[in-house]
């Protein structure tokens, strides 16, 4: 305020020349006109929203007052400024404003009062609405982008206003709480919040469906030939045929003396006793190990149709065998305990093949009135073998009743990737598993939820599909950043507060799909490189040891002593015996045991081998393969037929290689030689040709090891054993929306698909272009000149 206004003011009664040519100037001046300006000052100030009040003083006063800018504190949503020159639309103010006088309040409650009239710049006009007016222009940007905070004087009063708004437009009067009121987000926030919230109510949920059984919509209760019925109570009436078996050479063994009368080594009846119960032990146990992989091909199926403990099975239940040399215990931690019990029954049958092989001795008896050498039985290894396979029974018959209660969930025996892929097309947890392929462990990255396969249809349709899917709301999804799995909200990375930056999880994510470090990372932990060489190192010198053992000074041909007793006890057991008997056969039956994992890992991971080509692979090579569901002989004709030389060598050498346990079991055996002063000496000597039949095939188990070495081509970032690892890969991949797998109502449908396409339709394993139009890494089409969709980097063996 200049010192001429405040002494014009300050002397009533003179200058009233001055107060009647100034009087309508006042009056016009009473409500501000508002007038759009453009400023840079605020983002309001820059918007077409943004106006400025141009108060009209009077022109005989000349009052010179300094334009001050007042600028809102920096915002990321403001403009850049730019130089430009005051003009007369922006808010000016006085250079240096008089304090307002503070009068007290007649009642306990603070109340604004206005300024007094000789503290106004204009005299007879209040001030406060202008002010407010422009506090509240500078402080929009914060309004604007959510971020405002509330102040007492932006913000209402807690009691009446007593001050207008001078008509501005920016306040209705009302009577307030207390409390600050809370911020009203903008009208365009509303209505996004109140659009995402009428499309979130009228999205149609899934419902589960039982439709009539029909060829479109069959039963789901297919089981794997070998789980059916029929099979089991065959393979139960078997063991029930082998206990009464072996409980007859028992009990005619010790009331007939003996069995049968020993004839020579390497005779008909040598035969019987030291190589057919080895024999027959295998060919249970290979029959075994087909219903075990039959078993876990569709055990999570089963699971997720039962909707009993599901949480975890997409996770945590594997699809291929793992039940040799240490028994798979993770269904009892599932909360199945019949199933694992007979899962660990299954591996307890291991250590019959040793057991057949020592239960039989030959033992010196009185028959027909002369001392003769008779094949007589083991009592206690024979009983012991009765319990076993009694137990046995007992856990087939478990397994019998609970698929006979149970569906299975199943249209047809998921035995490749393509009788896989059609559950997942309609499923509601692909979004679940974004940026999965990456991650070493499915276990950290899924979160557990409760599924279900069987038939949904939409809340708003009555049509039926088939798919594994929640129907509810699912958890927080974690995801992943920096190499770890965390609970993240929002696509953007999370502060890293150590090195002070802010890291972008889709970059990241970027560099992990094209790193090798995460497109070879995982392998079996017995086929990594060290793991190998240990192997090979291993197997030789084994292989070297025994071949000077048993050649050097002819010990195996010309015998050597046990050290230990030989003559059977009355309940037929020797020491000895059972030593050169029950030891190899239970070394052999650990190296066949050993190998087995080795031929199931490369008969799985053969379909990833074939996409992985530059040039791809066609659908029987890759997609259609069923490999781990295949007998060993198939699987090694078929692999041939498909130049899967690798697949076709293993797969016999994991079957030649229970041969090893047969051999090992019946090779050795005591004889009597004459030795000095006309006295017996007892020797264990191999039968020469079974022994040399070992040899071979020893030799070739042993280099097997050179050939089992993987290439690049059968490393993956993280394992295929779960449902959960093969959907990560084909998440986003085009074949979730393939017309071959849509509506199938039969694996021969699926196949007369594939068929129809020829050798133009080919897939392929690495970095793709996927369906949310973000590159990753899987599996998906090759596509020719022309189309769309094409594989960006498929991985190359090197």
């Amino acid at each position: 305020m200049s010192d001429e206004t405040a002494r014009l003011r300050a002397v009533p009664g003179k200058n009233s020349k001055f107060r009647k040519e100034d009087e309508t100037d006042l009056t016009a001046a009473e409500k501000p006109q508002l007038s759009h300006s453009p400023s840079n000052q605020s983002f309001a100030a820059t918007s077409e929203n943004a106006y400025s009040d141009n108060v009209t003083t009077s022109s005989s006063v000349r009052t010179q007052l300094t334009v001050l800018r007042h600028e809102s504190p920096p915002s990321r949503t403001t403009t850049p400024p730019t130089d430009k020159e005051p003009d007369e639309s922006e808010m000016t103010f006085p250079q240096q404003p008089e304090p307002a006088r503070h009068i007290p309040s007649r009642t306990s409650s603070p109340h604004l009062v206005p300024p007094q009239e000789e503290d106004r710049v204009t005299p007879g006009i209040d001030n406060t609405p202008f002010i407010r007016f422009g506090l509240n222009q500078l402080t929009i940007d914060e309004e604007v982008a959510g971020k405002g905070r509330y102040s007492s004087v932006n913000g209402d009063y807690q009691v009446d206003r007593v001050v207008s708004d001078q008509n501005l437009g920016y306040y209705q009067p009302g009577v307030l709480t207390g409390d600050p009121p809370p911020r009203k987000p903008s009208r365009l926030r509303q209505h996004s919040r109140l659009s995402t919230r009428r499309a979130r109510n009228r999205a149609p949920t899934y419902v589960t469906t039982n439709p009539r059984n029909t060829k479109k919509y069959p039963e789901l209760t297919y089981v794997p030939l070998l789980l059916r019925p029929l099979l089991l109570i065959l393979l139960i009436l078997t063991f029930m045929l082998i206990i009464a078996a072996l409980i007859f050479c028992n009990l005619h063994s010790s009331r007939s003396n003996g069995l049968w009368t020993y004839d020579h080594i390497g005779g008909r009846r040598y035969f019987v006793f030291q190589f057919l119960p080895q024999l027959i032990g295998v060919l249970i146990l290979m029959w075994i190990f087909a219903l075990q992989a039959a078993l876990f091909r569709c055990l999570p199926f089963k699971l997720l149709a039962a909707g009993r403990h599901s949480g975890r099975v997409m996770q945590d239940v594997p699809l291929l065998p793992r039940n040799f040399i240490w028994p798979d215990l993770r269904l009892f931690r599932l909360g199945e305990p019949l199933l694992g019990f007979c899962i660990v029954v299954f591996w307890v049958m291991n250590f019959t093949i040793p057991l057949l092989a020592c239960a039989f001795q030959t033992k010196v008896l009185e028959f027909q009135g002369t001392a003769q050498w008779r094949w007589t039985s083991v009592q206690g290894v024979v009983w012991t073998l009765v319990a076993l396979y009694a137990i046995m029974i007992v856990a087939l018959v478990v397994l019998l009743l609970n698929f006979l209660r149970h569906d299975t969930g199943l249209r047809w025996d998921p035995t490749s990737l393509a009788d896989i892929i059609p559950m997942f097309q309609k499923s509601d947890i692909i979004s679940d598993y974004d940026r999965s392929e990456v991650s070493s462990s499915m276990k950290a990255q899924i979160p557990a939820q409760k599924l279900h396969l069987g038939y949904w249809r939409l809340s708003d349709s009555s049509q039926p599909f088939y798919a594994i899917a929640t129907g509810g709301r699912r958890q927080n999804r974690p995801s992943f950043e920096a190499g770890r799995t965390i609970e993240k909200p929002s696509p953007d990375g999370p502060f890293d507060v150590e090195q002070q930056r802010h890291t972008n999880s889709t970059e990241y994510f970027s560099r992990l799909i094209h790193s090798n470090g995460t497109r070879y990372r995982w392998i079996p932990w017995f086929l990594r490189d060290s793991a190998i060489v240990a192997w090979n190192v291993i197997a030789v010198i084994l292989f070297v040891a025994f071949l000077a053992v048993s050649f050097v000074n002819s010990a195996v041909r010309q015998g050597f002593s046990p050290h230990l007793p030989t003559a059977p006890n009355s309940d037929g057991f020797s020491s000895s015996n059972f030593l050169f008997s029950f030891l190899p056969a239970l070394f052999a039956t650990f190296l066949t045991l050993a190998y087995q994992p080795i031929d199931v890992y490369f008969r799985a991971i053969q379909p990833f081998a074939s996409l992985s080509n530059p040039s791809g692979a066609s659908a029987k090579e890759s997609l259609l393969l069923s490999y781990p569901a295949r007998p060993p002989i198939v699987v090694s004709i078929l692999a041939v037929l498909h130049r899967h030389y690798r697949v076709a060598f293993i797969s016999f050498v994991a079957l030649t290689s229970f041969t090893l346990p047969i051999l090992a079991g019946g090779v050795f055996v005591a004889l009597s030689f004459p030795g000095p002063d006309s006295t017996s000496q007892i020797r264990i000597v191999a039968f020469m040709p079974a022994f040399y039949a070992l040899i071979a095939f020893l030799a070739v188990y042993t280099f097997s090891f050179l050939v089992i070495w993987p290439t690049r081509r059968r490393y993956l970032p993280h394992g295929i054993y779960t449902l959960a690892g093969l959907l990560s890969f084909i998440y986003q991949s085009q074949l979730l929306t393939d017309s071959v797998f849509r509506e199938a109502k039969s694996k021969q449908e699926i196949t007369k698909r594939f068929d129809e396409g020829g050798h133009l339709k080919r897939y392929a394993f690495g970095t793709f272009v996927g369906r949310d139009g973000n590159e990753h890494l899987g599996i998906d089409k090759i596509h020719r000149p022309g189309s769309g969709e094409t594989l960006i980097n498929p991985a190359v063996e090197k």
